[in-house]
């Protein structure tokens, strides 16, 4: 009996960090979107199917065909998202209630290699966080903050201690990693004040820079890599040559 139970006990432990081990993606999707989607999940599919855990899809405008297609497919699942709200900061947060940690990837990316140091580093770190990869040039950077008034005010962006965040790289909001650890200080305040604004990626590159979150720094050039902390290694891992962004 004691050898049954000690067998057990081995099995469930076993079972609980192979869990832990799974790789969860979610993305956010209407019928535009649809073959899109059935594009990344089949890469996801051909690159890691064995360590994936669930792909979450959050129906912003599926239809019902579309929902029951997706629902039979091999570790996928559609899930309801509220109509009010922003898409990704509510997929991302209801996605954390649901799995560990999590991948917020666009519907219209294409995976071509394993994402296994990307996953490493989430759980290691508790989140992933890149910039667009912008090409500096002698007026600042291509692309800028597009904060409403409103949000402005309320971030004191105007203020001489945070006025230097307008003038910041983008991050990268195709493709962000999150764990339930940061769930409280970060993934929350995403999802509430996403509720007072239509720019999402803006959102996110304030909060994090005003919360001093390490943020990698992606070239402008696609063939230099950033470089994953994972344990004290840095790994180096190359967005352009694992992912296709359209």
């Amino acid at each position: 009996m004691k050898k049954m139970i000690k067998n057990f006990i081995i099995l469930l432990c076993f079972q609980i960090n192979c869990q832990a081990n799974l790789q969860n993606y979610c993305t956010a999707a209407d019928s535009k979107d649809y073959n899109a989607l059935l594009n990344l999940i089949d890469s996801i599919h051909k690159t890691n199917l064995i360590q994936l855990g669930e792909i979450l899809i959050f129906n912003s405008g599926l239809d019902q065909e579309q929902i029951k297609y997706l629902n039979n497919l091999k570790k996928v699942k559609v899930y309801k998202t509220e109509k009010t709200s922003s898409h990704m900061a509510f997929s991302i947060k209801q996605a954390l209630e649901i799995v560990p940690y999590v991948l917020w990837i666009s519907p219209d990316i294409t995976v071509l290699k394993p994402l296994d140091a990307l996953f490493k580093y989430i759980q290691s770190n508790t989140y992933f966080l890149t910039t667009i990869g912008d090409e500096y040039t002698n007026i600042g950077y291509k692309h800028t903050l597009e904060v409403s008034p409103n949000l402005m005010h309320k971030f004191d962006l105007q203020d001489s201690s945070r006025r230097w965040i307008l003038s910041c790289e983008l991050i990268n909001s195709n493709l962000m990693g999150f764990s339930k650890d940061i769930y409280n200080d970060l993934v929350l305040q995403f999802y509430e004040h996403s509720k007072e604004t239509t720019y999402e990626q803006s959102l996110i590159t304030v909060l994090a820079y005003i919360q001093g979150r390490k943020v990698l720094r992606q070239s402008h050039n696609p063939q230099l890599p950033i470089y994953l902390d994972i344990n004290g290694e840095q790994v180096a891992f190359y967005l352009s040559s694992s992912l296709v962004f359209k």
